[in-house]
């Protein structure tokens, strides 16, 4: 009986627990689903001098290591620097010279990317890292810290003239690894890598240089003051020289053989005075056009660079341009000619991408197989008349209005390219261009005048 009133008083209350939880449910406030995954972030932790010790994911912008940065102009930004000596360039050189010294075969990977503030510039960042790293992990390299970045200060702000300025004034950086395979003599020596991120407007002018004069930074303790013509003279606002107490530390083997640069190539070869301090320099840039241009002419006017072009060499990923090198225009820049400006181009540089010349060629060989029939019989008399179905067509470009790539798309796309029309029968080019929509994120300091050799940091 107590059981059977205990049950009829459990159903009886079901009524009045529902009506309590649904009154409760309209009381509670709603909490909407948010992504962790920060947007922009702008906390910084530093922890650890000469480390990796910015908050970092590996899918993150990689100028995030320099958000922190106060300085509005380079004088501002080399008292900074000088402030900061947990994050001078000695610190990562040191970082070098012990991996060296322990018998690790470095490498250092130098990834030049847009350096501007604007939304689209930090998407192609974060583009670009989440490639790189991805294909680092494929090749099995592993991320010696996940979850940081490092970054070093230059100390270019602190040179005047800023003519004399090669380099970027901040070097974010990151280190993979491979551990050693194989047992006793066999075993192989640990592989490392450091990968920078450097900004491309800075070294754009001559890229070859600024890659070299990264190299010198971290490679020599008392870089030398770039060179200047004219009047002006590079001066240095301070002593960037280590004190003499501390010793170098000597390789535990022969780099050659570490690095596996094979038969005949001994550790004799020398950059700035020095020998080879890792393995092997590889760039993934430049990323635009114009500066790849401009290495082009850089080795016309500067055959015999610092760096041996097996030890530094770049791979364009990202730069559409064709580049006539045997034109007249890349001729006059130096005294050597087509043929050896050809040959050194190809010793220090690798194209990976298709040229706009190629892409427009197959563009237009497309549009000759998609074209619908406008007869039945119309395809046959195009094969008669050795003729492209596109003749006499109209075809309209739709591309955006406020980048250089598509209005030079649409100067080299034209009616001519169809070379099987007759005269007076080319297709009708119709350009429509559209401005961007507003992604609605402002750089730091819009709206402020922009000096003219500012794009990020100098």
């Amino acid at each position: 009986m107590a059981d059977t009133d205990g049950t009829q008083i459990y159903k009886n209350a079901l009524p009045l627990i529902a009506v309590v939880m649904m009154a409760s449910g309209i009381l509670v406030k709603s909490v909407p689903l948010e992504s962790r995954r920060p947007v922009d972030p702008q906390r910084l932790a530093l922890v650890h001098a000469g480390r990796q010790d910015v908050e970092a994911r590996l899918w993150e912008d990689p100028f995030t290591a320099i958000r922190g940065i106060k300085g509005e102009t380079p004088g501002k930004r080399c008292d900074e620097a000088m402030k900061d000596r947990e994050h001078h360039r000695l610190a990562l050189r040191k970082s070098i010279e012990n991996r060296t010294a322990r018998g690790d075969a470095v490498s250092v990977l130098a990834v030049t990317v847009l350096g501007g503030p604007y939304f689209e510039e930090g998407e192609a960042r974060r583009r670009s890292r989440y490639a790189v790293v991805s294909a680092l992990l494929q090749t099995g390299w592993e991320p010696v810290s996940e979850d940081k970045l490092g970054y070093v200060w230059t100390l270019e702000s602190c040179i005047e003239p800023a003519s004399a300025r090669w380099a970027p004034e901040l070097l974010p950086y990151e280190w993979f690894r491979i551990d050693a395979s194989g047992e006793g003599a066999s075993r192989a020596p640990r592989r490392d890598l450091l990968v920078l991120w450097v900004d491309e407007s800075s070294i754009a002018r001559r890229p070859l240089r600024g890659i070299e004069r990264v190299v010198e930074l971290l490679a020599v303790p008392c870089p030398s003051l770039p060179e200047l013509s004219g009047p002006d003279k590079a001066v240095r606002k301070f002593s960037d020289c280590p004190g003499r107490s501390a010793p170098e530390a000597k390789p535990a083997a022969s780099l050659a053989r570490r690095c596996n640069w094979g038969e005949g190539v001994e550790d004799r070869r020398v950059i700035f005075g020095r020998p080879l301090p890792w393995c092997e320099t590889r760039v993934i840039g430049p990323a635009t056009s114009d500066p790849l241009e401009r290495l082009v002419r850089e080795l016309a006017q500067a055959p015999r660079s610092a760096t041996p072009a097996d030890w530094l060499r770049f791979y364009s990923s990202g730069a559409t341009a064709p580049l006539e090198i045997g034109d007249v225009s890349f001729a006059k820049a130096g005294p050597e000619d087509p043929k050896t400006l050809k040959d050194l181009f190809a010793q220090r540089v690798v194209r990976l991408t298709a040229t706009d010349d190629k892409l427009i060629d197959a563009f237009t060989e497309e549009l000759g197989r998609r074209l619908a029939d406008p007869t039945p019989f119309s395809r046959i008399r195009d094969r008669l008349q050795n003729r492209s179905p596109i003749c006499g067509s109209t075809v309209v470009v739709v591309s955006e209005g406020d980048t250089s790539y598509a209005r030079e798309f649409r100067l080299r796309f034209t009616g001519k390219r169809f070379g099987k029309c007759r005269e007076g029968n080319f297709p009708r080019i119709v350009p429509v261009n559209y401005l961007r929509g507003l992604d609605g994120v402002l750089p730091s300091g819009a709206g402020a005048p922009v000096s003219f050799r500012r794009t990020g940091f100098r």
